[in-house]
């Protein structure tokens, strides 16, 4: 088998395992994580004793911090199935395969770097292969779940219960004022709004007691114990406040139409769901917002069950029956634990529903900084994989092109492929664009390179923030509270998930 082969099966082998890895829903018995291991140990097999190379000190070097960080990766506690009395180890096995394909990625990277130019050029042109391979998946899976999860209207004669919109406010004078105006001109006949000033140190509670005779309710915040985020206090503080029937948790940057709050009600009921969120789109051209928001976009979009905190709606019985936020104290990401039994609903907005936003640059990055390592269960390994994944699958034909340009020799073979991967990145970030920020469709060529580098910006950024235990929300440090065991409600009973379709 010559060297390139070689590589094109041990690289295909670990990409494939990655794609089975199983979910949260893991168990020892599931078939992807039994097709997983044996994919993973042949790999392992073939990589170490095939002459792919000597084994130098960059390599030793590379494999030693590679299994060191697989090692080290902090897992949740192990659980048992409510179905099961087995115990799910495969949290372990899930490290242990990550930092086998990345000892490979690295190995295959020191040796391009430390051999003759006829091996750099067939690997440059294999991973380039790859790269086209990624890009066309991303195009393909954008287009899928776009048209799965964009907003339709549907009918429904079930008489209009009570809502109550439940917003908490900390330093938001810059946004507060217009969202209230908006939701105050929806035609909902029958809508509490609420607001909660979570101690903030500007002009915010001003502006709130300024609604007062619209109907506005005030509900001013109490400092927050350690053990709670603020924001999830805030919601379990705004619930025991809301008489709805229905509950729409929302955050102060997002902007209603007439009809959205209507629509969305309907879209609940007509359904039998317990629970929806939608992803807002931009109404106005924002530059730095087409660079930062369409790789969070696609980031949400490609999970089996995406969800987001800007805009929540939700039966307020079955919260409580859920155990209130009490299960969710530190969670960065509440809304997921509750939709976990629900029959909930994912729903990208459009201009017909009118849910947008008007979220800042600088916000923005501090959602980014917030999130994205808990995304990744805090996992040191998982986070250097997506970094090195982004600089070798995205950034890379870019880096190329660039090179190309100003006159660097760059492989024939190599060239050419650069440009299907730009190309099809670039139609992905395009439908993204035009689909969330219509006004900034025609930024994707530019804009596509720009959000991978904000990306891994992101990354690096929420990696340091909680390594170094100063990750902040809204001036308050989310490193310090403890995370608490979620307990599940007796007599729960799953139930299935639907999808807009």
């Amino acid at each position: 088998m010559d060297s390139l082969a070689l590589h094109a099966w041990l690289f295909f082998a670990m990409f494939s395992l990655m794609l089975l890895l199983p979910n949260n829903k893991r168990s020892p018995s599931n078939i992807r994580l039994k097709l997983g291991r044996i994919l993973a140990g042949t790999a392992l097999i073939a990589a170490l004793f095939s002459q792919l190379a000597p084994v130098d000190f960059l390599r030793l070097l590379l494999g030693a911090l590679t299994v060191i960080l697989a090692m080290s990766i902090k897992q949740k506690p192990l659980r048992r199935s409510s179905t099961s009395s087995s115990v799910d180890h495969s949290g372990g096995s899930t490290a242990l395969i990550l930092g086998i394909f990345l000892l490979y990625l690295l190995s295959v990277l020191s040796r391009i770097i430390n051999t003759d130019t006829n091996l750099r050029i067939t690997s440059l042109s294999f991973i380039m292969i790859a790269a086209s391979t990624v890009a066309t998946s991303v195009l393909f899976v954008t287009i899928l779940k776009l048209k799965k999860h964009l907003f339709r209207p549907v009918d429904d004669n079930t008489p209009w219960p009570t809502v109550s919109l439940l917003i908490p406010a900390r330093n938001e004078t810059h946004a507060l004022a217009s969202s209230l105006q908006s939701a105050l001109a929806s035609d909902y006949p029958k809508l509490e709004i609420i607001v909660y000033d979570d101690c903030s140190q500007d002009n915010t509670a001003t502006i709130i007691k300024s609604f007062a005779h619209d109907g506005v309710r005030f509900v001013q915040g109490e400092e927050v114990s350690e053990s709670w985020l603020g924001k999830n206090r805030a919601y379990k503080t705004l619930l025991a406040q809301a008489s709805g029937e229905l509950v729409i948790f929302s955050s102060v940057d997002i902007h209603y139409s007439k009809y959205s709050i209507s629509q969305l009600v309907t879209t609940l009921n007509a359904n039998n769901l317990d629970m929806l969120s939608v992803m807002p789109y931009r109404r106005e051209f924002d530059f730095l917002a087409s660079i930062l928001q369409p790789m969070r976009h696609l980031r949400t979009i490609i999970q089996s069950n995406p969800s987001v905190s800007s805009l929540w709606l939700v039966r307020q019985k079955y919260v409580t029956d859920q155990g209130g936020f009490e299960a969710v104290r530190s969670s960065v990401y509440p809304e997921k634990h509750f939709l976990k039994q629900a029959n909930y609903q994912f729903i990208i907005s459009n201009i017909e529903l009118g849910v947008s936003t008007r979220k800042r640059f600088s916000s923005q990055l501090d959602t980014a900084t917030r999130t994205l390592f808990p995304l990744l269960r805090r996992s040191v390994p998982l986070l250097f994989l997506s970094v090195f994944s982004l600089l070798l699958f995205m950034l890379l034909p870019y880096v190329l092109l660039a090179m190309d340009i100003a006159g660097f020799e760059v492989n024939l073979l190599a060239s050419w492929l650069i440009w299907p991967a730009i190309i099809m990145y670039t139609a992905a970030q395009a439908l993204l664009l035009f689909k969330l920020q219509p006004n900034s469709w025609w930024l994707a060529p530019l804009s596509f390179p720009l959000s991978v580098v904000a990306e891994l910006y992101g990354l690096v950024s929420s990696l340091s923030s909680y390594l170094g235990s100063r990750a902040l929300w809204k001036g308050r440090n989310i490193c310090l509270p403890k995370k608490n065991t979620i307990k599940k409600p007796k007599n729960s009973s799953s139930r299935k998930i639907t999808n807009n379709t």
